[in-house]
């Protein structure tokens, strides 16, 4: 049997330690919705280092930047609920 955890934002889970990057995005998802809204983003600690309408173009980004995917947090922005 798979054990799959599912989080969703603002829920507590015990035994989880946050990437930096999520806290970053959790920390400023208002102002992402203005400015990045219906885009994937990446970010760090240190806030967003790429973002596109296509995933796989903000990975490229990242990894032409030399970070690697698990340096950063990857998060679909939108602000329609039902997505």
């Amino acid at each position: 049997e798979e054990n799959i955890m599912t989080i969703q934002r603002g829920k507590s889970v015990s035994n989880y330690t946050p990437h930096h990057g999520s806290l970053w995005i959790e920390a400023n998802w208002a102002v992402l919705e203005l400015s990045y809204n219906n885009e994937w983003i990446a970010a760090d600690a240190g806030g967003v280092v790429a973002h596109d309408a296509s995933i796989d173009e903000v990975i490229r980004t990242i990894q032409s930047r030399g970070l690697k995917t698990e340096d950063v947090c990857f998060s679909y922005v939108s602000t329609d609920d039902s997505q």
